[in-house]
């Protein structure tokens, strides 16, 4: 069973938008009971600002696919961007994807000519192929966490629109970081040591950095003779 409010198609019980009027304009604010959206659901639509509900969490395929709008925020429940999610939307310039993104399936902002900017979380593991292919006016890419944790990111073919943008790297731990203690190794009679240091597990940042603990041979007193001088204890690394 269906039921429809402004033109808007949903499941009875409003958990589902099936599908989305070509006509409407504007902002649009999905109501906080809709978590999931059918196939093609926003294909063609003039909305130019929509705003999705947190506790959305399952997207078919090609939702926006060639429609007019201009920016999205995807919060921070979804996991995972299906495939052509946004693909030829060409009015689409900026897009906030929520913490907890993982995956940006293949051809997901495939031919959205416009797009400049592209806020990523630290969460994201994996951009599919084409993901950002034909995105020509990408310049700008925020990603929530250091270069270190970027390199990591399994990137697939046809993207370079994503990799040839600026890269900023911005602060997670604004309000303080979350440590992590690097213990430290004792030297050996081979090897030199390292003190105790400290990073943070969100940014990867390192708070306190380990020093090298040189091996120390003790060199042993001599005591002096008559024909010679003596030494005091040394030591050498």
């Amino acid at each position: 069973s269906y039921s429809c409010s402004d033109g808007v198609l949903m499941s009875i019980d409003g958990r589902k938008i099936l599908w989305f009027p070509m006509g409407k304009k504007g902002e649009f604010v999905l109501p906080a009971t809709v978590e999931s959206l059918g196939n093609y659901a926003f294909r063609d639509c003039s909305i130019e600002k929509i705003v999705l509900p947190e506790g959305l969490t399952q997207l078919g395929q090609c939702i926006f696919y060639d429609s007019k709008v201009k920016e999205v925020v995807l919060q921070n429940a979804m996991e995972q961007l299906p495939t052509g999610t946004f693909q030829n939307c060409n009015h689409l310039k900026i897009v906030r994807i929520g913490a907890k993104m993982k995956l940006l399936s293949e051809y997901a902002f495939d031919g959205c000519q416009n797009l400049t900017q592209v806020m990523l979380p630290a969460s994201l593991c994996s951009v599919g192929s084409s993901a950002f292919r034909s995105c020509t006016a990408l310049t700008d890419v925020y990603y929530a966490s250091n270069k270190l944790h970027w390199d990591q990111i399994s990137v697939a073919a046809q993207n370079d629109p994503l990799l040839s943008a600026t890269i900023h790297f911005t602060n997670l731990c604004a309000e303080g970081h979350t440590e992590e203690i690097i213990p430290a190794v004792e030297p050996t009679s081979t090897e030199h040591g390292l003190t105790e240091g400290r990073r943070c597990t969100v940014c990867g940042e390192t708070l306190v950095a380990q020093e090298v603990v040189h091996h120390e041979v003790i060199d042993p007193a001599k005591e002096p003779t008559c024909t010679e001088t003596g030494l005091t204890e040394g030591k050498h690394c």
